[in-house]
């Protein structure tokens, strides 16, 4: 259908002419014709065509921008209510406005810190725009960066049990694709399950604090807010070459409160 005809003809009947018209024809030439009549043809044709491309090109850069004001708009919107600054009695209509589903009956919170092993800024920067690309299609975690370096993933769930499953399938997909050809590592934190949208700062306080607090070795880890005591975690330091660092990467989740309590 974007192909554009030019028909020459030997036949003199408006009937030929009308329907050429019809079925969108450019321009229908009669025998005998000069090289100057094609030629004028051809140019109204270019013509027509470059107006249609710029047209295009036009409408394409417009949903462009729109969907980049959108996803800044859905990015302001998710920070303000890890925060706790929204109306969350308009929370969840308010999200559907702008595409975001936000009903559920529990919510988690998971922050990951991408880090350079190198400090290579753009191997950091091609590890986050990996994981991004990702995150769009999690359907039970709504997620984005804060900062340059730290995703910010909403994580959904009916019941505790399949919050969990989420949670923790979300951290280790993260994990995997940053660290698979990246020379990058991942930290992960997880804050503690809600039921409240207006009790989601609760979640993104437990995991800012452990991620912010705790001095991670050379290694990717998860730690949940589950296995650790949040409010005395100054107490938690797992520096380099600490025995406690090999120990909770390998251990099982029901094992992590009593190695750090043993610590």
């Amino acid at each position: 259908p974007w192909i554009k005809i030019i028909i020459l003809s030997g036949h003199d009947e408006f009937d030929y002419a009308k329907k050429a018209i019809s079925i969108g024809v450019e321009d229908y030439l009669l025998k005998p014709f000069t090289a100057s009549e094609v030629i004028e043809s051809v140019k109204k044709v270019t013509e027509h065509i470059d107006l249609e491309r710029a047209q295009l090109s036009s409408i394409s850069r417009m949903k462009e921008e729109l969907k980049s004001r959108n996803k800044l708009i859905q990015k302001e919107f998710l920070n303000n209510l890890v925060h706790g600054s929204l109306n969350f009695d308009e929370a969840v209509e308010d999200g559907r406005k702008i595409s975001l589903e936000l009903d559920s009956s529990f919510y988690r919170i998971i922050i990951s810190r991408i880090v350079s092993s190198s400090q290579d800024v753009q191997l950091q920067e091609q590890a986050c725009s990996l994981v991004n690309s990702y995150s769009s299609a999690w359907t039970h975690a709504l997620s984005f960066f804060h900062g340059n370096n730290r995703l910010v993933c909403i994580v959904k769930g009916n019941d505790v049990s399949e919050l969990e499953e989420n949670t923790f399938h979300i951290a280790e997909t993260s994990e995997h694709i940053v660290t698979k050809d990246q020379k990058c590592v991942v930290y992960t934190t997880i804050g503690r399950t809600v039921e409240k949208l207006s009790e989601l700062s609760l979640s993104y306080s437990d995991a800012k604090k452990i991620l912010e607090v705790t001095n991670f070795g050379s290694k990717s880890v998860i730690i949940s807010s589950e296995d650790i005591d949040v409010d005395n975690i100054e107490l938690l330091n797992l520096k380099e070459n600490n025995p406690l660092v090999e120990r909770l990467k390998y251990a099982g989740k029901s094992d992590i409160s009593a190695i750090i309590e043993e610590s």
